[in-house]
C-alpha cells in the first residue's frame, strides 16, 4: 500500500527478477512531481526512503474527469 493505494504487480521479463507496480488511481492526481528512491532496504540500506518534490499543480480543469 502507498499513498492509500495498492497497487498490482506485474513481473514480465524470464529470469522474474525485475517487476513494475501499476497504480491504476494516482495518489497526486493535479501534481506534477519528481520521485526518486533515496534509500532502499534491498541494497543494504536500513529503511526504504521515496523522496517526492512537488514542482508544479496541473489545471484542474484540463484533468477533470467527466462523469
Amino acid at each position: 500500500m502507498y499513498l492509500g493505494i495498492t497497487p498490482s504487480v506485474t513481473c514480465n521479463n524470464a529470469s522474474r527478477n525485475e517487476f513494475s507496480l501499476i497504480l491504476d488511481k494516482n495518489p497526486l492526481v493535479h501534481l506534477a512531481a519528481d520521485v526518486t528512491f533515496l534509500q532502499d532496504r534491498l541494497k543494504g540500506d536500513s529503511v526504504t526512503e521515496i523522496g517526492i518534490t512537488f514542482l508544479k499543480k496541473l489545471d484542474e480543469k484540463k484533468y477533470r474527469r467527466k462523469k
